[in-house]
């Protein structure tokens, strides 16, 4: 009896051996470190946005309309183009010989005057009032510099007589900035709140 039961201890310790070697092979692989050599790089061969050149971007084709026109504004100065502002000028005193108004002093005005009723109204705005308010006296201070120092550079005289601060009109860039926040401001709203205030600007140079 003792024998046999040493025998089967034997035997059983034999059979577990017999997978140590097995299971003493087995081995945990390295972690590789991570590459970040090229972790730029594009591995599923996802197509990359092409950058459009220079001359394709929304900027130069904001500017070749207003480009154009202001290039040919400069050009009629000394009595090019078609219709040069000499003539211009004869024309609206020869139409209109006593017409005198003020009424372009106040219309410049009319776009804050929307900003404020919009506003009143109850209607959000793109900024809070303290930004939109920053937003216009920066917008002013730039304008009234630039303009003012076109208008000491080009001397032209106005169609009276009065100076040669004529161009370019304080009045028309007055009131094109002022509807241009009002746009800003509301444009996600309605786009009528932009347009509202601009069917009337093209007549403030004629009245200024």
């Amino acid at each position: 009896m003792k024998s046999l039961f040493t025998s089967c201890s034997v035997g059983g310790f034999l059979w577990i051996s017999s997978f140590m070697p097995a299971m003493a092979q087995v081995s945990v692989a390295p972690t590789a470190p991570a590459d970040t050599t090229h972790k730029f790089e594009n591995p599923v061969g996802v197509p990359s946005v092409v950058k459009a050149p220079w001359y394709k971007g929304k900027l130069v084709r904001a500017s070749i309309v207003p480009a154009v026109m202001i290039g040919y504004g400069v050009y009629t100065f000394n009595g090019g183009g078609f219709y040069t502002n000499q003539q211009a000028n004869r024309d609206i005193h020869k139409l209109f010989p006593t017409y005198r108004t003020r009424l372009d002093d106040f219309l410049i005005f009319a776009p804050y005057l929307e900003l404020g009723a919009v506003a009143l109204a109850g209607v959000e705005s793109r900024d809070d009032r303290l930004n939109t308010g920053l937003v216009i006296l920066k917008s002013e201070l730039i304008m009234l510099t630039s303009v003012f120092a076109i208008k000491n550079l080009s001397r032209e005289t106005r169609p009276d007589g009065s100076d040669n601060l004529s161009f370019p009109s304080g009045h028309t860039a007055q009131a094109f900035l002022a509807a241009s926040i009002v746009h800003t401001e509301f444009r996600d709203k309605s786009q009528w709140y932009g347009i509202g205030p601009t069917p009337w600007l093209p007549v403030l140079p004629h009245c200024a």
